[in-house]
């Protein structure tokens, strides 16, 4: 009986059980694939959740500034003890 290794983890012996253990093989395979296919599709979700949310908060960030450009042009200032206080104009 000739005893054929494949990838060191399955031996197929020739005969009658062969067909069974390379159909078992095909369908091991086949779900570590879609085992596979569901990482990558999670990976390209949080990847684009992760954009989102870094777009909401460059988004934020910038509206946060344009407030505080916006009270500075308005006379507000603030003194680095985090007091703010009017200009006098």
């Amino acid at each position: 009986m000739k005893t054929i290794e494949t990838n060191n983890f399955i031996k197929i012996s020739q005969g009658s059980d062969r067909v069974q253990v390379l159909e078992q093989l095909k369908v091991t395979l086949q779900a570590k694939l879609n085992n596979v296919e569901n990482l990558i599709t999670q990976a390209k979700n949080s990847e684009s959740t992760q954009n989102q949310m870094d777009t909401q908060m460059d988004t934020q960030i910038e509206t946060l500034l344009d407030d505080d450009i916006e009270d500075l042009n308005n006379g507000i200032s603030f003194n680095s003890g985090g007091q703010i206080g009017q200009q006098e104009l």
